[in-house]
């Protein structure tokens, strides 16, 4: 949301503005896009039986290749490359992940051991909604 704020306000600004604004973000989105993979991935190995409506043949194969194409595209963002960011836009991302980081720590202060009950909580209901729904749909062989 905060992206989308300022890259709403930012044409106010300037082009340049909102160039810098969009090239910080989409490091940021490329990161997330990453991070995605990687979860794709360890769930593959930490939940081989979790339920999966949707199949992904090669599941392995298409974690990993996705993963070194994530990583493939956030090198495309360094120093030297075609599409390298500005210094001002390297200060922007780090002024968001700061802020992320800084948050972060509020909520960890300020609710102390919540986020663990509430994962807790949420992956014993997935593992009974999983249960559920294997008797409903037994795996095919």
């Amino acid at each position: 949301m905060l992206i989308g704020g300022l890259a709403t306000l930012a044409p106010l600004f300037g082009r340049k503005m909102l160039v810098w604004i969009v090239d910080a973000g989409g490091f940021g989105i490329v990161i997330a896009y990453t991070c995605v993979a990687i979860s794709f991935l360890v769930l593959r190995y930490r939940e081989p039986d979790m339920v999966r409506p949707f199949k992904v043949p090669a599941g392995k194969l298409v974690g990993m290749v996705t993963i070194a194409l994530g990583f493939g595209l956030l090198a495309l963002y360094m120093p030297g490359m075609p599409s390298a960011l500005a210094a001002i836009e390297w200060w922007i991302f780090f002024g968001w992940s700061a802020l992320g980081l800084a948050l972060y720590g509020y909520a960890i202060i300020k609710y102390p051991g919540i986020s663990d009950s509430i994962m807790a909580e949420e992956l014993r209901e997935l593992k009974i909604v999983n249960q559920l729904w294997l008797k409903d749909n037994p795996p095919k062989k």
